[in-house]
């Protein structure tokens, strides 16, 4: 009884440690565009992430940042943060 008692909780540790923490997270994200001669426009945008762990969510919201950056090119900034 004490071994399987034993062996259960070892268990139930291992599988808790493997599995990786699945959350929801929001990506929000800043873009400014200034062309000269006109007033500077700027627009928040915020893009949800589902069920994944922090690293992934993480790599993904630098990706979405990438992206903005190379949309606004020269006339503008992109910031994006978890």
């Amino acid at each position: 009884m004490k071994k399987t008692t034993r062996m259960f909780m070892l268990a139930l540790i291992a599988v808790g440690t493997l599995s990786a923490c699945k959350k929801e997270y929001t990506c929000k994200c800043t873009a400014t565009i200034t062309v000269p001669g006109l007033p500077s426009t700027s627009d928040d945008e915020s893009t949800t992430i589902p069920k994944t762990t922090k690293k992934k969510a993480e790599k993904t919201c630098k990706d979405i940042e990438t992206q903005l950056k190379n949309e606004v090119g020269q006339y503008g900034t992109a910031t994006c943060s978890l």
